[in-house]
């Protein structure tokens, strides 16, 4: 399966926003040990991962575990890259952006600072699942 082809099961299946489609696809690959630079990733795979991550976790917690890194309880600004290097290559409205470089890494850390001022409740660098639940992280993702 191929990125493209892997945002109905981001969707649908997972019920994970599409802005997520591709972190969830290289974590796939990651937590099923797929090799990195493979662009496509086993079915079977994608099926294991699911049991084991997002079948009996609600999808709030799904995209928590997403963003932060595995086998870590908290997000860090940096777990944040990512999204935002995908959010910059593909969305419409800052296309305006992909000529200054500089500029993008700025902008990101922008947006990723007010997230933190906004939600990290013990102002220490770290979303908790507690700070991300209680936050609308989830409604401005979906």
């Amino acid at each position: 399966m191929s990125l493209d082809e892997f945002e109905g099961i981001c969707t649908d299946a997972m019920k994970i926003p599409k802005i997520f489609k591709k972190m969830l696809f290289q974590r796939v690959k990651q937590a099923e040990k797929v090799e990195a630079d493979k662009e496509k990733i086993p079915k079977q795979a994608v099926v294991s991962y699911y049991k084991r991550e997002c079948e009996s976790v609600p999808v709030s917690r799904r995209v928590f575990n997403l963003l932060a890194k595995m086998n870590t309880r908290y997000i860090a600004p940096d777990d944040f890259k990512p999204l935002f290097k995908y959010l910059l290559e593909t969305h419409p409205g800052l296309e305006f952006l992909q000529a200054t470089p500089e500029f993008q890494d700025r902008y990101a850390d922008t947006v990723v600072m007010r997230i933190f001022f906004i939600v990290d409740s013990n102002d220490d660098d770290k979303i908790t699942w507690r700070d991300f639940k209680l936050s609308n992280l989830m409604d401005t993702f979906d």
